[in-house]
């Protein structure tokens, strides 16, 4: 494990992420905002009922709960919360029995996040700032873990989801969307640092 490439590649993913948490758009190649929510499935009516700054602040790379649900009343971690897109709706799915808690890297996300949580009224949720490698939660905390675009981020994946594992109750759930890299060749952990951060 090379930890000073490791502190290169945290503080190269904080940079960005730090100005994605003021606007996305011109940070990637893919939609993100609106565009995004709709490109990617979340629903016409879920997207249409975020006030046009919550929607715009999105920045993912697919709908986590394409293949499963929050039910009401479950716990749930976001982890990666970003701008709290993801982190509302499932706020909204699990409803006043449940809560949703979502940890990012970047206080700049984290407080984007609080912001767009107050401008929607949320009250069973809230974001702090925090790694995916220490998740700053007690063991068997929550019946589901959500995730979009935010695990490949890290160069100590193995990690994450230890983490993840060990927060998640028995039985609980992981809705995961990600970035994945199809050919292994073309992995070369010595890359361009904005490569880590795409």
């Amino acid at each position: 494990m090379n930890h000073s490439r490791d502190k290169e590649i945290r503080q190269a993913v904080l940079k960005r992420y730090d100005g994605v948490a003021k606007s996305p758009r011109a940070s990637f190649s893919y939609a993100t905002g609106r565009e995004g929510l709709l490109k990617l499935g979340y629903g016409k009516e879920f997207v249409e009922s975020l006030p046009l700054s919550v929607a715009e602040s999105f920045c993912g790379v697919a709908d986590p709960l394409m293949d499963g649900k929050i039910l009401p009343g479950e716990t749930v971690l976001d982890v990666g919360c970003g701008a709290g897109v993801d982190l509302i709706r499932a706020a909204l799915m699990t409803g006043p029995g449940g809560y949703v808690y979502g940890v990012d890297l970047t206080s700049a996300m984290v407080q984007r996040a609080t912001e767009n949580i107050t401008l929607m009224n949320i009250a069973n949720a809230r974001a702090e700032e925090a790694v995916a490698e220490s998740l700053p939660f007690p063991d068997e905390s929550f019946d589901v873990v959500t995730s979009n675009g935010v695990l490949n981020l890290s160069p100590q994946k193995g990690e994450c989801f230890a983490e993840i594992r060990r927060v998640l109750k028995p039985g609980g759930r992981l809705y995961l969307a990600d970035m994945i890299l199809e050919d292994e060749t073309a992995y070369n952990p010595e890359c361009d640092l904005d490569a880590w951060s795409a």
